[in-house]
């Protein structure tokens, strides 16, 4: 009887042994993906662990160098910007200064070479040594509307003998200036 070849498993048999086996690598998948996360967990719990000492660094105090500057970039705008206009037109003359030196108060920064100032004063010098009377000594207009000179005002008003009289100064249109100088 050895002889003859074996039976063949009835189906409900061959159905079970299938069974069985895929219970089986379900088991072995479960307790697989069981240990594959323990063991992870474990790992991260030691990486936090050794994370979670802090390392220190220290460093011995030094003197640096003395020459240590902060270099900014950056600009300069005024808040108010003021215009400035010269006293009287002309021709720069000398100058004495270039822009960004430093100054003093009251340090001549250049000259103004002013042709018609210096005419002005020529003609008003001319008027005080031939006696003419200058534009300034008008007096304002009489109620009448006529227009006529202080001292012709003051001659029809006092008599020419009044004490302490004295002739009206021209000297004033000059205000002492000598020509080439701005006052």
């Amino acid at each position: 009887m050895s002889d003859l070849p074996p039976l063949p498993l009835p189906a409900a048999t061959r159905v079970r042994r299938l069974a069985l086996m895929a219970l089986a690598l379900a088991l072995v998948l479960a307790v697989w993906g069981i240990v594959s996360r323990l063991s992870a967990r474990n790992t991260l719990g030691r990486e936090a662990a050794e994370a979670a000492v802090a390392t220190v660094a220290t460093v011995k105090p030094s003197r640096g160098p003395a020459s240590n500057t902060l270099v900014l970039p950056g600009s300069v705008q005024a808040y108010y910007e003021a215009p400035i206009y010269a006293r009287t037109s002309g021709y720069l003359k000398t100058w004495y200064t270039d822009i960004g030196t430093t100054v003093k108060k009251g340090q001549l920064l250049a000259e103004i070479d002013a042709p018609e100032v210096d005419q002005q004063l020529r003609q008003a010098q001319a008027d005080l040594a031939t006696g003419r009377p200058t534009t300034s000594s008008r007096a304002p207009p009489t109620s009448d509307g006529r227009v006529c000179s202080r001292r012709s005002r003051f001659r029809s008003r006092t008599p020419i003998s009044a004490p302490g009289m004295r002739p009206p100064r021209r000297s004033a249109a000059i205000g002492g200036r000598q020509p080439g100088t701005l006052g």
